[in-house]
């Protein structure tokens, strides 16, 4: 991680070695991966703006981003007192001065909703709520019919 503009942070793919205890935000098919460790690398991180972590760490409220995955994938400031897991990596709240409370990353993850367009319900004989269950007198809403999502407002 590099910064991070208009909520969006920039990466930068690393193809070679990293010095011990650097930050690194690993992309790639769920499963085992074998990691070599090197004790020591000429590879300038400077630009890295991620903080490893060894042990759990405690980090103040306000002052760090952390990854989570919902509601988008991306970092978002910690609201409270937050840990950090051993072995893992948060942005510090003073690595960029934008006072945005989350980071999506950039990319072509999917990170948001481009368009949307408005359609009237046609067949109404099968509808669903979130839960599943069928619904005979929708009221106002989110549904499901035929496998689309309809908004009755």
């Amino acid at each position: 991680m590099t910064g991070g503009a208009d909520g969006v942070l920039t990466k930068e793919a690393v193809t070679t070695t990293v010095p011990a205890n650097t930050g690194l935000l690993l992309k790639g098919s769920a499963g085992t991966v074998n990691i070599p460790i090197v004790v020591s690398s000429s590879t300038d991180v400077s630009a890295n703006k991620l903080t490893g972590v060894t042990a759990n760490t405690e980090i103040a409220a306000e002052t760090g981003y952390v990854l989570m995955a919902s509601p988008s994938l991306g970092f978002y400031k910690n609201a409270n007192a937050f840990t950090v897991g051993a072995n893992t990596a948060y942005l510090p709240a003073d690595f960029t001065a934008s006072a945005r409370g989350f980071f999506l990353l950039d990319g072509s993850e999917a990170t948001s909703i481009n368009s949307v367009k408005s359609e009237e319900m046609k067949d109404k004989s099968e509808v669903y709520n979130l839960k599943g269950q069928r619904v005979s007198q929708p009221t106002k809403g989110l549904y499901i019919v035929n496998g689309k999502k309809y908004v009755i407002k």
